[in-house]
């Protein structure tokens, strides 16, 4: 059983070894060439900063068309282009993938090359008017992987966890990180590991440990199919490299399929997904425990409020792990924050509907896309 474990292991792991390799196999050499920092702000007629907005560049007298990574809560966009070269900006590409033509701005790439736009925003449905600001605004908690929502680039994220559970009292310390690489678009990889320390007076579990590793991968893929939506495609194996003495490893291997959709209404978004955990075999203090295949679901509403604040709200279901044991259903809000330009503040609390959940929990992160 354990050498079948083994292998299993084996195999998904290089699996997305292979995955990362191939991401930047893929991307094509270029020579180097000398590069220019062009600048600029994108403000709506009205006058306020557009965040979140992708600017497109077209070579002039060419085919060649460069994307700015999404502009800051203030608007601000830059970019490095080959000097001595002419482009012009043809677009703006909005958060929610709608792109928004744009009478061609000539830029000539030579130092201190800065050019603002006026983006007409009214083109765009009332739906999409409401969607999250400024990037990661719109990001999970509980369905932090189990959603359509991936990262422009780079993302990490640093978690502590506090959890009331019947076992006894809980912390974690964990780091969350996340890319999406340009030569693999609308694909994130991503990973989730952590320390943990249960206060417990049992005599089986208490102390301090690692927790399981997390894997995932996911596919995007809107609003092509969608028109006010997005759907996702993923897998999460969970490897099992955690200490038992925490009662956060059981010393079994985990893997999840799901598939995740978004709806964009008018005032807030609308998250949900669907999904199938395999959970093999595992033990507790000696004791063996027989896993089995368990369905998961949930559904999230997501506010933004102004460009500097989103209202998150979760209700989070999996069933039984192990025969004989109990379903995780849970209810969760919280607050992505970004009081200062760098980096986001995330707070939620909440609490369990079932005895597999902790009755209560309280999470606070620190987020940084880039």
């Amino acid at each position: 059983m354990r050498n079948e474990r083994t292998n299993r292991l084996r195999l998904l792991l290089a699996v997305f070894f292979l995955a990362f390799l191939l991401s930047f196999g893929a991307a094509p050499s270029r020579a180097q060439e000398s590069q220019v920092n062009v600048q600029g702000t994108a403000l709506s007629v009205q006058g306020e900063p557009l965040a979140g907005y992708r600017v497109v560049f077209r070579l002039v007298e060419g085919t060649e068309v460069r994307l700015t990574d999404p502009t800051s809560v203030e608007g601000e966009y830059a970019i490095l282009l080959p000097a001595g070269n002419r482009y012009e900006i043809v677009a703006v590409i909005a958060p929610q993938g709608m792109r928004i033509a744009l009478d061609p701005i000539p830029v000539e790439v030579k130092p201190g090359a800065r050019r603002n736009l006026m983006v007409d925003v009214s083109v765009l449905p009332d739906a999409d008017r409401g969607r999250p600001a400024f990037p990661g605004a719109d990001r999970l908690f509980v369905s932090f992987v189990e959603d359509s929502a991936v990262v422009d680039r780079y993302r990490a994220e640093f978690q502590l966890e506090s959890d009331g559970m019947d076992m006894g009292d809980l912390m974690v310390a964990r780091v969350v990180g996340a890319a999406q690489f340009k030569s693999l678009p609308d694909v994130e990889f991503g990973a989730r590991f952590g320390y943990a320390d249960l206060d417990s007076s049992s005599a089986i579990l208490g102390g301090s440990g690692a927790t399981d590793l997390d894997l995932w991968a996911k596919l995007r893929v809107g609003p092509t199919w969608l028109r006010n939506g997005d759907l996702s495609f993923g897998g999460l194996v969970t490897l099992p490299t955690g200490d038992e003495a925490t009662g956060q490893s059981y010393d079994a291997l985990r893997s999840k399929i799901f598939v995740a959709m978004r709806f964009y209404l008018e005032r807030m978004v609308l998250s949900t997904h669907v999904g199938v955990r395999f959970n093999e075999n595992g033990s507790l203090g000696g004791v063996p425990l027989d896993g089995q295949i368990a369905g998961t679901a949930s559904i999230a509403v997501i506010a933004p409020v102004g460009e500097r604040l989103a209202l998150i709200g979760e209700a989070a279901y999996e069933g039984a792990r192990f025969d004989g044991g109990d379903a995780d259903a849970r209810l969760l809000a919280g607050v992505n924050w970004k009081p200062f330009r760098l980096g986001t503040l995330r707070f939620a609390i909440g609490a369990g509907l079932d005895d597999g959940a902790p009755d209560s929990q309280v999470l606070a992160a620190y987020s940084l896309d880039f």
